[in-house]
């Protein structure tokens, strides 16, 4: 059972203590995109956790953004990093979410004829897993705008390929920026990750109805988008397949007004150690106080 002070300590964080099912924590949040002040202390304490998990030899964190919060975010900044991110596409859902149905010739002659088109009713986002990058540094960049999630998965993956580049490659000078720019490491993690059972587990679970169609054929993982009152509702079996992809699964949800975070295991007490760094750092809003 959960500690009660330690349930008081994790203020302005929430717990959901009638949930047996699972840990459910609550961040606030004023709006999205989240005034500086609110972005300041959350990603402070995701950096922490972070931190936490490492000392607990859990890998990660994994990041992952939606399409339309770059499409309305991020355009050109996401352009200019992406050789760096090595994105992979895949698919957010729902619960139970189906795809846009395609426009039939009727639909057509009705555009045609002067019905408004609104693209959110016909086409369906996708999402990126970003492979690369420094996970901090993209969260400072990225998180924020209310599409990110950030997940620690159960499964290391497998290893990435061990291979070095002769000398006399590696100091060629026309060889030499390329190297910098694209580290081969960095490379081969991310190919590793082609790999990792998350992929193949993630359709099999959360893909019911996906997996057979042709748009999908290429789509190599789903990605569940979650809200706090799902964690209450849903079928007991889709969340003992969450986590058994992942440790910690963090989101940010306007539905909810602020970041959600569920976890199989109990992080009350870590996270009551963070929220107390926080404050004695000056860093939660004088509202979250309050």
């Amino acid at each position: 059972m959960t500690n009660r002070s330690a349930v008081q300590a994790l203020l302005p964080v929430r717990y959901a203590e009638s949930l047996t099912r699972c840990h459910l924590y609550w961040i606030p949040a004023a709006r999205f995109p989240l005034p500086s002040a609110d972005r300041i202390w959350i990603l402070e304490l995701l950096r922490m956790l972070a931190a936490f998990q490492q000392q607990q030899s859990r890998p990660g964190p994994e990041v992952f953004i939606r399409q339309d919060t770059v499409l309305q975010n991020f355009v050109q900044p996401f352009m200019d990093d992406v050789l760096e991110l090595r994105p992979l596409l895949g698919f957010p859902r729902q619960p139970g979410q189906t795809l846009k149905r395609t426009a039939t010739e009727a639909d057509i002659e009705d555009f045609r004829n002067g019905k408004q088109f609104v693209l959110e009713e016909w086409f369906d986002y996708y999402c990126y897993w970003l492979l690369g990058g420094d996970r901090q540094a993209t969260l400072q960049k990225y998180f924020g705008a209310g599409g990110m999630s950030v997940v620690w998965l159960k499964d290391a993956g497998p290893p990435p390929a061990q291979t070095k580049i002769p000398k006399f490659l590696a100091n060629h000078p026309d060889m030499k920026p390329v190297l910098q720019r694209f580290p081969l490491q960095a490379q081969l993690q991310a190919a590793a990750a082609l790999r990792h059972p998350f992929l193949k587990k993630s359709f099999e679970y959360f893909g019911q109805g996906l997996s057979t169609l042709k748009m999908m054929e290429n789509i190599p993982f789903i990605l569940p988008v979650l809200t706090s009152s799902q964690f209450f509702s849903l079928p007991e079996d889709y969340l003992k397949h969450l986590f058994e992809l992942f440790e910690v699964y963090i989101t940010e949800s306007p539905a909810d007004g602020g970041v959600i975070l569920a976890s199989s295991t109990d992080l009350t007490e870590p996270l009551a150690a963070i929220v107390a760094q926080l404050q004695q750092a000056g860093l939660l809003p004088r509202h979250s106080r309050d």
